[in-house]
């Protein structure tokens, strides 16, 4: 399954595919164990992602942004460093089964309600905060602190 690139978020779910795909009979903690012990899986947390994050263009791209960072405070320039985070999702599914050496990332899509919250940190230690609420008939409240 995890050479078909399909989510193993339970035993469950492999113990119906087994049943569905092969007509076998296996217990919960029999698959547990198998994925576990002889397969070397582990049942660990998701870790969400961008779709493209790790693609090779941004890798690349974020390679000439570390560079070009590097000149920019060599010259003595204020950089600003912002990091958004947000609630609002529509998959919460936290942990799934996995190989060793194989991403636990998941793609997800964005809701139309959110909370995002903005924090950002310059070069001389200024600290700067957003909060903003948008909802799906586009109403926006934003919250700033410094």
């Amino acid at each position: 399954m995890n050479q078909l690139n399909v989510f193993v978020d339970s035993a469950a779910h492999v113990k119906r595919a087994l049943k569905e795909d092969m007509g076998l009979e296996a217990t919960e903690h029999e698959i547990r164990t198998i994925m576990r012990e002889d397969l070397d899986m582990k049942y660990r947390k998701v870790v969400p992602t961008s779709i493209h994050g790790n693609s090779v263009k941004n890798l690349v791209l974020r390679q000439q942004f570390a560079i070009s960072l590097t000149r920019l405070l060599q010259d003595g320039k204020i950089i600003l460093n912002t990091d958004e985070s947000w609630l609002g999702m529509s998959d919460f599914r936290r942990r799934k089964w996995q190989a060793p050496n194989t991403t636990n990332s998941v793609a997800q899509l964005q809701t139309a309600d959110r909370i995002s919250i903005i924090m950002a940190l310059d070069s001389t230690g200024e600290v700067y905060l957003s909060l903003l609420q948008s909802n799906s008939n586009g109403n926006v409240m934003d919250i700033y602190f410094r």
